[in-house]
């Protein structure tokens, strides 16, 4: 630690450092903040889970969000969520910004909680330290990493999960409530859109030439990280074989969607010079992307996070993982699916894919 960070530390703490204490085991917060804007799209729509777990504990308790113009599309329309403030850092040195987010920061909150997984953020602890709660939640470490940070919680817990790799991200999350003991039904994600989202795609996809009469199969094929990227031509040989095999089998013809950004237009473009019924490229926002997948009969998606987005949407889905693991990523819940072969995902070969299609497909 740098001497400047030292000193940062020594101010941070004379200034906001919180008394070392437990939550009493009747508590009952009528108001929550959560502080989420350090994860991506993928951990904001897996922390949902929380969002549920703490409504259905105290269904009076109206819950706050801090997101990011990263995540946000993962907790908007969220009805557990009562406010959420959307904290850019391009808005930093705009007095107005500053302001609204100070009062949002000093509302009175009976509880506060940074929830982390994947790494520790002083940002977002910053955060905690200068919300006013009465009660704060956070990490004193994460797998052996130590929290240099803590100071701001009342409640500060030792999250390790290095002897429990394969535990899954939901129940991770759940580990940051610490002593809070949390009454909920079987844990899910959520994404929401609206009826506008669901007309606007109907719409959209109408125009392209989409008809009910056709199997709608839906494909994810970019990814953040270019090692959970699936080959375009394995992508390719999917397509054309399940195209074969709904003809063949069922009498019907396949409409392919894929979702994507426009830096991930190269590999639809890599698709569609290798299939024999073009993939129409939807770029458009996350609450219509989820709309859209609503209609589709299986949606196959690289690890990353639109993988999420349809793990929270009642579609059949097939997941392809690589690197990460799985057991810890993957989505659950009914016809949620995943393969993986070893730290390539280009080891997955497309058969091994194409026949669990067939098998979701009834083909």
């Amino acid at each position: 630690m740098s001497i400047f960070e030292k000193l940062l530390h020594t101010v941070c703490r004379a200034i906001w450092g919180a008394e070392e204490k437990l939550l009493p085991p009747d508590f009952q917060p009528k108001k929550i903040l959560i502080i989420r804007p350090h994860n991506q799209l993928g951990d904001m729509i897996a922390g949902t889970v929380l969002f549920r777990a703490m409504k259905e504990t105290w269904p009076e308790a109206e819950l706050y969000l801090i997101a990011s113009p990263q995540n946000i599309s993962g907790a908007q329309h969220n009805p557990f969520l009562t406010g959420i403030f959307n904290f850019d850092k391009k808005n930093l040195f705009s007095v107005k910004f500053l302001t609204s987010f100070y009062r949002f920061l000093r509302d009175d909150y009976d509880m506060v909680i940074t929830p982390v997984v994947v790494s520790i953020s002083f940002t977002s602890n910053l955060m905690a330290g200068i919300s006013r709660g009465s009660r704060k939640i956070g990490a004193a470490s994460l797998n052996g990493e130590i929290n240099d940070s803590a100071y701001f919680f009342h409640e500060r817990i030792d999250l390790d999960f290095r002897r429990e790799e394969d535990l899954h991200v939901w129940e991770r999350m759940m580990r940051n409530m610490g002593s809070v003991k949390l009454s909920h039904g079987e844990l899910k994600t959520d994404i929401y859109y609206t009826q506008k989202d669901t007309d606007a795609v109907l719409v959209d996809l109408n125009e392209r030439g989409y008809t009910e009469d056709q199997m709608l199969v839906g494909i994810h094929p970019g990814a953040g990280k270019p090692q959970n990227i699936w080959p375009a031509e394995n992508f390719a040989e999917v397509i054309n074989s399940v195209s074969e095999l709904a003809l063949s089998s069922a009498n019907k013809s396949v409409f392919v969607f894929a979702t994507g950004t426009s830096d991930e237009q190269w590999i639809i473009e890599a698709i569609n010079s290798r299939v024999k019924n073009k993939v129409h490229f939807f770029k458009t926002a996350i609450s219509e992307v989820a709309a859209m997948m609503q209609f589709a009969d299986l949606f196959i998606a690289n690890d990353t996070g639109i993988m999420h987005v349809a793990g929270a949407v009642c579609v059949p889905q097939i997941s392809l993982f690589g690197q990460t693991n799985p057991l810890m990523w993957a989505p659950r819940g009914k016809d949620k699916y995943w393969l993986r072969e070893s730290d390539d995902v280009k080891d997955i070969s497309p058969e091994k894919v194409i026949t669990l299609a067939r098998e979701i497909l009834l083909l």
